[in-house]
């Protein structure tokens, strides 16, 4: 019993709700493991002392740290214990007989049975009666409301910690009419503590990228058409809309809001054979701005940074005739600089460089897991118990039976001048002043 005075005692509840809240949100404003430098905060790099002390806490990766996994333990077992007091307590309310008499007993001046048959009418319910007592309820339900409201809260939290601990997140880099496997494709992965490895898709292919674009140059709509393969071989088509989510194989897929144009370069060098290259570039955010993005080249020597316009002539933001600008540098000198269009070659430096193909590039986002439907099922019970609370107040009426006569009280356990009117007739039927 000490132990369940020790976890539901407020100062420990406090202690660890502070902790945990704490912990979230500074996990909020740490970089994600595996983030690209320029993702990173300016602090992170001038301080890397702080950044290993981060990671080795966990603080960047909560779902994958054991002690924040023991937080979450010891704060579901407060909550638990909790639970099983408020259920006691709401089972004594509904079954217990009160040992004597209140102060607010007035004598009963009909039958018995005509004052009983009166509290039927009225709805009062008969719940317990040991010949000398017997206590009568109008909606005894409303006496567990709050044992609802305690578990629907440790379902929330108990399938919330699920949820994180079995949660696997992979997003995945298409192009267009490329076949990518999970290994090559995969741009960021995070796995919680107890997560099974995830082993579908096996490769992904971006069939169709659609986007939509107003007068502004903003985003209006964008559209995909993925296929998903399995270790099989066989292919399951989805289409997915941005900030639509999609149900499939247990598994949760999302079309990034990311995209971009993917360039196939071809370069050529004397004697050398020549190698392709694909330049991704993240889409410009209007059709007079440019897109950025750079890439290094086989050796280490060259280094490749471009630029791209989604329109040669500027006219929109989708085109089938983009610009794209190179510049080759070797360290940080400006070899030379060229301008491409689909189909056609340039100089760069040691280079002729030929811009084979232009494809659009979208990301992906596969979530699995398990819990979502018990934290909808927990807010489920919470919403229950709120309505028991505040929309089934129990009423009762205690009647006392003695040699001497009866008496009788009644009570509300909430919000008593609500039931004013009701408390007035009945004690008047108590009384004999009226007959029901």
């Amino acid at each position: 019993m000490w132990l369940k005075r020790f976890v539901t005692n407020r100062k420990f509840i406090t202690v660890v709700f502070v902790l945990l809240i704490a912990s979230l949100l500074l996990s909020n404003l740490m970089p994600r493991p595996g983030s690209m430098p320029n993702e990173q905060p300016l602090w992170y790099a001038q301080f890397p002392a702080v950044a290993r002390l981060i990671s080795v806490l966990g603080l960047n990766a909560l779902q994958t740290s054991v002690w924040f996994s023991l937080l979450g333990c010891l704060f579901l077992v407060s909550l638990v214990c909790s639970t099983i007091d408020q259920g006691s307590r709401s089972y004594r309310m509904t079954k217990q007989l009160p040992t004597e008499p209140g102060d607010g007993d007035v004598p009963l001046r009909v039958e018995p049975g005509e004052f009983r048959a009166c509290l039927q009418h009225e709805g009062y319910l008969l719940l317990a009666d040991n010949g000398r007592v017997s206590r009568h309820v109008k909606a005894p339900w409303g006496y567990w409301g709050n044992f609802l409201l305690h578990l629907g809260i440790t379902l929330v939290v108990l399938f919330s910690f699920v949820r994180v601990l079995t949660e696997h997140r992979t997003l995945l880099k298409m192009v267009e009419g490329m076949e990518v496997s999970r290994v090559e494709g995969t741009a960021g992965e995070t796995a919680g503590l107890l997560a099974g490895r995830m082993t579908y898709p096996a490769a992904v292919r971006l069939e169709r990228l659609a986007p939509a674009f107003w007068d502004n140059d903003q985003l209006q709509s964008l559209t995909a058409d993925v296929s998903l393969f399995g270790e099989q071989e066989r292919a399951d088509r989805l289409t997915l809309k941005v900030f639509e989510g999609k149900s499939f194989r247990g598994q949760m897929f999302y079309l990034s809001p990311k995209f971009g144009t993917a360039f196939f370069l071809q370069l050529y060098s004397g004697d050398a054979p020549p190698f392709g290259a694909i330049l991704a570039i993240d889409r410009p955010q209007r059709r007079d701005k440019a897109g950025y993005g750079q890439l290094d080249l086989p050796g280490g020597r060259f280094r490749l940074k471009a630029k791209y316009f989604a329109d040669a002539d500027k006219r929109g933001m989708i085109s089938t005739n983009p610009l794209l600008v190179l510049r080759l540098y070797e360290g940080e000198s400006l070899l030379q600089e060229t301008e491409l269009l689909r189909g056609k070659s340039g100089s760069l430096g040691p280079y002729l460089v030929r811009l084979d193909d232009v494809r659009g590039m979208a990301e992906l986002l596969a979530v699995g897991g398990f819990g979502v439907s018990g934290i909808y099922c927990g807010f489920a019970v919470i919403f229950f118990g709120a309505v028991l609370v505040y929309c089934a107040t129990p009423r009762e009426v205690v009647l006392w039976r003695t040699d001497g006569g009866a008496t009788a009280s009644w009570r509300s356990a909430r919000f008593r001048e609500l039931y004013r009117g009701e408390e007035e007739r009945i004690m008047s039927y108590c009384r004999g002043e009226t007959k029901p």
